[in-house]
């Protein structure tokens, strides 16, 4: 499983399941994929 973020969003490269288990514990620490996408490339 691996996430690749860019400034116009984010890939996930993995199992669609696995996919869907990290998108959910994303969305539970960050409130917006924007906010997300600044404090994972720092």
């Amino acid at each position: 499983m691996r996430v690749y973020t860019q400034t116009n969003g984010f890939y996930i490269c993995g199992k669609i399941k696995e996919a869907r288990l990290l998108l959910a514990e994303y969305a539970r620490r960050y409130r917006t994929v924007k906010e997300m996408i600044k404090k994972t490339q720092h």
